[in-house]
C-alpha cells in the first residue's frame, strides 16, 4: 500500500486494503487506483484478474481456502454459536468500509445517527452479491441477508444511537456487555468467547490466561471486533 495503509488476509483469502486516514474521498479514490494498480502488476503475469462482488460467486464454504490465522480459529469455532452464516460472513464474502473520524462528542453523535439511517440505502444503492455457489440465489445483496444472522449482539442496527444524548459512554456500556473473541499474551491468541468485556474486568478469567485482567490494548482489540451497521 501507499502512505499508511496496510493490507492483510482476510479469514477466506479475501485481500484486504485498510487505507491511510485521508481528508477526502479524491485522496482515497487515488489510494484505491493505486492499490488496484500494485496488485494488477503482481497478478497479470499470473493470470489471475480480479472481480468486484460482495460475495464469492462460486465457491461453496468448504471449497473456500482457509487462513491460519489463531484469531480465525476462534472465531470459526464461535460463529455457529450465534448464528447461521457467520462461516458465510468470514469467508465468503468482502466489502468496503467506511471509517470517518470526529473533532467532538457532538459530532460523533452526528455522524453515526446519519450514517447509520444511509446503511440501508447503502446496501440497497451497492447491492452486488447475486450468485452463490454458481447459480443466481434469488437475492441483490446475499451478504445484506448474511448479516441479518451472524451475530445480532455485535452487530446490526443500534438503536440507542438515536438518542438525541447519545454519547460516548453509550456506546462504552453497549460493547462492554458484547461477548469477546479473544486477548493476546505473548503473541499468543487465548478464546474469550465465553466472557463479556465488563466480566473481564471485574476479574472472571483471573485464572484462565496470563495476566488475567483487562489492558488498554485489550479494549482496543475487543472494540475492532464489534460490527454494528
Amino acid at each position: 500500500p501507499t502512505g499508511q495503509g496496510a493490507i492483510s488476509l482476510e479469514p477466506g483469502g479475501q485481500f484486504e486494503l485498510s487505507g491511510a486516514p485521508l481528508e477526502s474521498i479524491h485522496q482515497t479514490c487515488r489510494e484505491g487506483n493505486a492499490h488496484l494498480a500494485q496488485v494488477r502488476e503482481i497478478a497479470e503475469p499470473l493470470g489471475v484478474r480480479f472481480l468486484g462482488l460482495g460475495g464469492s460467486p462460486k465457491w461453496s464454504l468448504a471449497d473456500t481456502p482457509k487462513m491460519p490465522k489463531s484469531r480465525y480459529e476462534i472465531m470459526t469455532r464461535y460463529m455457529p454459536k450465534v448464528g447461521t452464516k457467520g462461516l458465510d460472513m468470514m469467508y465468503r464474502t468482502c466489502t468496503i468500509q467506511v471509517n470517518l473520524d470526529f473533532e467532538s462528542e457532538t459530532d460523533m453523535r452526528r455522524k453515526m445517527q446519519v450514517s447509520l439511517k444511509l446503511q440501508p440505502l447503502s446496501t440497497a444503492l451497492f447491492a452486488n452479491s447475486p450468485f452463490t455457489e454458481s447459480r443466481p440465489n434469488g437475492l441483490q445483496s446475499w451478504r445484506g441477508d448474511i448479516w441479518r444472522d451472524t451475530d445480532n449482539q455485535r452487530s446490526g442496527m443500534l438503536e440507542f444511537c438515536f438518542s438525541p444524548d447519545f454519547g460516548f459512554a453509550d456506546y462504552v456500556e453497549w460493547a462492554l456487555d458484547v461477548p469477546m473473541y479473544f486477548v493476546i499474551r505473548d503473541g499468543q491468541y487465548h478464546d474469550m468467547t465465553g466472557y463479556t468485556f465488563r466480566q473481564f474486568m471485574a476479574g472472571a478469567a483471573r485464572n484462565e490466561i496470563p495476566d488475567g485482567l483487562p489492558e488498554m490494548g485489550d479494549w482496543a482489540n475487543h472494540l475492532s471486533t464489534l460490527f454494528p451497521d
